[in-house]
Parts: C-alpha cells; sequence; structure tokens
C-alpha cells in the first residue's frame, strides 16, 4: 500500500500517469481475522470519458489540418474585396477589355488591357506555383504521420504483448495500461480511431470505416 502511495507521488507530473489505488481485503484464518492481503491494484481512468475524449481530439486534429491549408489557400486567392485577390484582377481585366472595345485604335487603352492580362496572368503562375508548394507539404506531412502512426502503432501492439502476459501471471499491468493510453492519445490526435478490449487485456485498434489497426494477431 505505501508503495502505491509513494508511485502516486513520485509521478504526480509523469504524462499519462493515473492514480493508482491500493485495494485490500480481509483475512479469515479459522474464523477469526488474520489482517489484511491484496486484492487488486486499480486505475482511476473513466474509459467512457476517454473515448469520448480521444474522438474530440480526432475532430480537433482534422479542423486543425484543414484550417492551416483553408487558410493559406485563402491567402493565395486573396478575399473577395480585395484589390489583389484573383477575382478583383479578372473584373479589372473585363472592364479593360469592355473599355478597349469602345475605342480599339486607342494605344493607351490597348497597353491598360495588356498590362490587365499580364497581371491576371502572373497572379494566376503565383497561385499555380503556391498551390503545388502546399501539396508537396501536404505529401510531407501525410508522410510524417503515417511513419509515426506506423511507431504508435508498433508501439501499443507491444504493449498489449506485456500486458497479455503480465495479466496472464498475475502481475500489475496499470503502468503499461497508462503508457498505452498516452499511445492511443497521440494516435487520436492524427486519425479518427475506434478501439475495445479483450479479455487478455488487449485492445484492437480500428479506424472509424473498420480498417484493422492493431489486433490481437
Amino acid at each position: 500500500g505505501l508503495d502505491v502511495i509513494s508511485n502516486n507521488i513520485a509521478n504526480v507530473n509523469t504524462e499519462g500517469y493515473t492514480r493508482k489505488q491500493f485495494v485490500a481485503e480481509s483475512v479469515i484464518l479459522a474464523g477469526r481475522g488474520a489482517g489484511v492481503r491484496l486484492s487488486d491494484i486499480i486505475n482511476h481512468v473513466d474509459q467512457s470519458l476517454l473515448k469520448d475524449l480521444r474522438k474530440q481530439h480526432s475532430a480537433v486534429g482534422l479542423l486543425e489540418s484543414s484550417n492551416k491549408y483553408y487558410q493559406r489557400i485563402q491567402d493565395t486567392f486573396g478575399t473577395t474585396g480585395s484589390n489583389s485577390s484573383i477575382s478583383n484582377r479578372i473584373n479589372q481585366l473585363q472592364e479593360e477589355i469592355s473599355s478597349l472595345s469602345t475605342d480599339p485604335s486607342s494605344v493607351s487603352q490597348q497597353l491598360s488591357a495588356v498590362q490587365a492580362a499580364r497581371s491576371v496572368a502572373e497572379n494566376i503562375k503565383a497561385m499555380s506555383e503556391t498551390l503545388q508548394t502546399l501539396r508537396m507539404s501536404a505529401d510531407l506531412e501525410i508522410e510524417n504521420a503515417a511513419t509515426l502512426m506506423n511507431n504508435l502503432l508498433a508501439n501499443i501492439s507491444s504493449l498489449n504483448s506485456q500486458i497479455s502476459i503480465n495479466q496472464a501471471g498475475k502481475r500489475q499491468v496499470e503502468d503499461l495500461q497508462d503508457k498505452r493510453d498516452v499511445a492511443l492519445n497521440k494516435l487520436s490526435d492524427l486519425i479518427d480511431v475506434s478501439y475495445f478490449s479483450n479479455a487478455d487485456g488487449s485492445v484492437s485498434v480500428y479506424t472509424r470505416d473498420g480498417t484493422t489497426l492493431v489486433d490481437s494477431s
């Protein structure tokens, strides 16, 4: 019991560590009380709340990733009222061509129309280059995220094995479960996952559409 309390105090700032509780039960010998013994050591974790939290982490991660790229695309295209936006420059070109049509022989009007067309072309070229850069950036982030996901899934699988072995040998598994929860939390930041616990203490992890990520095999 003292060991459990000291671990709780020592790990108060440890990421993912949850408070453990020493559960004792009475020992009766020959009808008389003979002290207590360890019944169990349990984690104080609300699994339903934890699942909801991971679901929200996934939703927030999706919104943050989308917003980052949408904002950069918005900056590239410009807002509707901005003079530098592609829509504004196309409108200016349309106006210059309309003015040129009323006086095709005007050199100044011809130059204005050509300049407006060049401005639109340069804008479109710059947008194309920016979007290509964003695409390359997205591909790189996807690659890095996939690598991180594979590492987390391998860690979860390894912890599953350790937990199953310890549970079968009636040894403590709570600290290993904490480490697995940390890995699941980080995984939920990257992808929307669902999971359930197995009788041997392991967890099976799936994507929301049912694709298997980690199972007992």
